[in-house]
């Protein structure tokens, strides 16, 4: 599929492994937030682009104010106009999952990682006590940002308001 002269996508084979295909230099490049388990085998035939240590991840998170999206909710717009309380409710799942899943590390042996609460508390350190905000007010900088990166990568063909993307009985979250 061309877009332009100097962009094409190619579907990747069924049959491939994408963690392979970068080891054995069938691409160039490989963007996702761990390595795959094919390649945690062989980790010296890749090298990742910023250090696994978080500093660009902190870096970034000061400069902007936020941590980059990594992970959207989505539901069709007629779910929502047919029960309008679903979406608060749903946010409200969400960070209720959210609050637990953070008691969890109150508990020293929650983690089979030795150092679990070491890193929990660097994360705190560099990127506040909540990274993962939730809620259109929360986010906005973020989503916004994300549109334009869309717009830019050419996934998208104009930037618009991201309250766009929201069901209006969550606007005010």
């Amino acid at each position: 599929m061309n877009f332009d002269d100097d962009m094409s996508v190619t579907v990747m084979p069924e049959n491939k492994d994408i963690g392979m295909m970068l080891m054995e230099g069938e691409i160039d490049a490989l963007m996702s937030p761990q390595p795959r388990r094919s390649m945690l085998a062989e980790p010296r035939k890749y090298r990742r682009l910023f250090p696994a240590d978080g500093r660009a991840d902190a870096s970034y998170f000061h400069k902007y104010g936020y941590y980059p999206i990594m992970h959207l909710m989505v539901m069709r717009r007629e779910l929502a106009e047919k029960y309008p309380e679903l979406p608060h409710q749903i946010l409200k799942l969400f960070r209720d999952a959210y609050e637990l899943a953070q008691s969890f590390y109150d508990d020293s042996n929650y983690s089979l990682l030795v150092w679990a609460r070491n890193a929990l508390e660097q994360q705190k350190e560099a990127l506040g006590t909540d990274p993962w905000t939730d809620g259109l007010a929360a986010n906005k900088k973020n989503l916004d940002q994300f549109i334009n990166y869309s717009h830019d990568q050419r996934l998208i063909e104009t930037v618009f308001n991201c309250e766009k993307l929201f069901h209006e009985s969550v606007l005010d979250t």
